[in-house]
């Protein structure tokens, strides 16, 4: 665990495995059913989702037939955040509210104020900010009772996405500031690329590209240390946009194709990857785009993209997503 909230993956990965061996040799089914929580974690923060909800749903397998329901409840909030991640928010708030139930029955506060946070996500998701506010607030009660510092942090940098969203770029940089500083006390790297890269949202909103690229750049350098591909992703997606934007459009293909690559890999959306490259193609023109595609691609797949880049009417941009990751979710245990 010191390696995983470290953000060394690879050797929390070693430890773990070195315990679930002894674990398995001894018959310890709730020490197994733990270790595979674990395991899943580590996916999901490398950004392979299929892998962790495999090890999540391993855990759960042992966890009901032990009757362990503060395990269950943890593993439901584990499984919410891998259908968060893939867009189904519907089936994310199913699977918190379960939690949650429990977690209320128990009397579990950390947990509650964990699900508390990701029901906020999913209303600011779905645009309801005043419901997300509410529910982040409630979380940040809990953790300022709690002294939980790690968790402040966390909801300081969601309520500072709902400032951004609502145009408030002052407020939201104050938020992330309070949540970077913390998280830089805390030597939570994950934290640090996360905030980083809202940083740089902020700075290229407000027009301050040489700023934004350099923030984008120190978040990309964290994920790619701590190998999430997920996070990688996104931070590479908004260095396209905004090469595009300062019309270096060869160095913003390259970054969106780095980003789709990387979303198609892990199973997240790639709606917002595909719009930037038919945005690219239309500002290059099509033999430039192609020319550019065919430095980089082998010809079936630079003719691939140039079907699927194909101008099909006016458009909107999707909705990219807001953060790399980490703060997606807590682990309520």
């Amino acid at each position: 665990i010191i390696a995983q909230e470290q953000g060394d993956y690879r050797q929390a990965e070693e430890r773990y495995r070195a315990s679930l061996t002894i674990k398995e040799e001894l018959g310890n089914r709730a020490g197994i059913a733990n270790t595979y929580h674990q395991l899943g974690i580590i996916a999901q923060r490398r950004g392979d989702y299929r892998q962790a909800e495999e090890r999540y749903r391993a855990s759960l397998t042992i966890k009901e037939e032990l009757g362990d329901r503060a395990g269950i409840a943890n593993t439901y909030h584990q499984l919410g955040i891998i259908a968060q991640e893939r867009g189904d928010y519907e089936q994310a708030e199913e699977r918190y509210r379960a939690a949650l139930t429990i977690l209320e029955e128990l009397g579990n506060p950390a947990g509650i104020a964990s699900s508390y946070h990701q029901l906020g996500i999913i209303a600011q998701e779905r645009g309801d900010y005043e419901q997300a506010e509410e529910r982040y607030r409630a979380s940040l009660t809990i953790k300022e009772e709690l002294g939980d510092r790690a968790g402040i942090a966390n909801t300081y940098h969601q309520l500072g996405i709902i400032a951004q969203e609502r145009g408030d770029y002052e407020q939201a940089e104050k938020r992330y500031r309070a949540s970077l500083t913390i998280e830089e006390e805390l030597g939570d790297r994950p934290g640090i690329a996360s905030s980083y890269h809202q940083l740089g949202t902020i700075a290229q909103q407000r027009g301050d590209h040489q700023q934004a690229e350099e923030r984008y750049m120190a978040s990309l350098a964290i994920e790619e240390e701590l190998g999430n591909r997920a996070g990688i992703a996104i931070s590479c997606g908004q260095l396209g946009v905004l090469l595009t934007e300062q019309e270096r459009f060869a160095e913003g293909v390259s970054c969106t194709l780095a980003a789709l690559a990387l979303q198609l890999e892990v199973g997240s959306p790639a709606d917002a990857s595909i719009y930037w490259l038919s945005r690219q193609r239309a500002l290059l023109g099509d033999d430039t785009f192609r020319s550019v595609l065919d430095e980089l691609l082998p010809d079936e797949t630079a003719a691939s993209l140039m079907e699927v880049t194909q101008p099909r009417g006016e458009s909107v941009p999707p909705e990219e997503s807001a953060d790399p990751g980490e703060h997606a979710g807590t682990d309520p245990a």
